[in-house]
This record gives structure tokens, C-alpha cells and sequence, in this order.
């Protein structure tokens, strides 16, 4: 993938920071990638979330930027680094059906659900005043 650390750490920032109006609290990058067993237990009351957060609506849009929609769970290969997304994010989604475990259990992958919430975050990067009328 053509992109590095610091162009993906602008972006989820940029992100967070206008949907979110905040800082980006999550944004870990390491050497390794992490275990297939990551996600484990998601469907702990912990995760079961009862609305959808602008913190959640910035990472997941910045994670399908990363991603295509399709997140293995040794994290995102960005140049030489692993990006991994915040757990409790990939928890609440999968929970919630907005994404689904894929690749017999080495991925997890956005649901329409998923992609639909990524387009209400989108929408909402929209001037009122500019915005055409949009139909769901």
C-alpha cells in the first residue's frame, strides 16, 4: 500500500477532529501484527452498545479508508508498520452486525450495515447548505 505512518495518522486525526471534535484517541501502529484471537469475545455485554458514537463513526470511515472494508486482524500493513484498529471499536461493530468475522476467522469485513454508518459519517462531513437532497 502506498501510504505511510504519518499520511494514515493525518487522516484518522483529520477524521476524528471533524466528525468527532476531537483528537483521535486510538491510533496504534507497531512492528508485529497482532493474533487472529484479537476480537475474541465481542459478544460481551461490555461491547453491546446502544447508539453509535462520532468517535466510532471517525475510526470506522478512517479504517475503510485504510482497508477497503476488509480488516485482517494481524491489523492493516501500512509500509514497514501494522496499524491496529482500537479493539473496542472492531467489538462494538461486530456486536452491533456492522461487520462481520471473514477468511475463516482471520478477518472481520464491514456489513451493508457497516457501510451505511460509514455513509451517514460522510454525509455529516456535508455543508447544509450545499448538500443535495440524499435518500436512504
Amino acid at each position: 500500500m502506498e501510504l505511510n505512518q504519518v499520511t494514515a495518522t493525518r487522516i484518522i486525526e483529520a477524521l476524528s477532529w471533524r466528525i468527532d471534535k476531537k483528537p483521535a484517541s486510538a491510533k496504534t501502529f507497531d512492528d508485529k501484527p497482532s493474533g487472529n484471537d484479537i476480537y475474541d469475545g465481542f459478544d460481551d455485554a461490555a461491547y453491546a452498545t446502544k447508539r453509535d458514537s462520532d468517535r466510532t463513526k471517525a475510526f470506522m470511515l478512517a479504517y475503510a479508508v485504510f482497508s477497503g472494508g476488509r480488516i485482517p486482524k494481524a491489523g492493516i500493513q501500512i509500509a514497514d508498520a501494522w496499524f491496529h484498529p482500537d479493539i473496542w471499536v472492531i467489538k462494538a461493530m461486530l456486536n452491533k452486525g456492522y461487520m462481520v468475522e471473514t477468511d475463516g476467522g482471520t478477518a472481520v469485513e464491514l456489513t451493508e450495515g457497516g457501510w451505511s454508518l460509514i455513509a451517514e459519517a460522510v454525509e455529516g462531513l456535508l455543508d447544509d447548505s450545499a448538500a443535495p437532497a440524499l435518500s436512504g
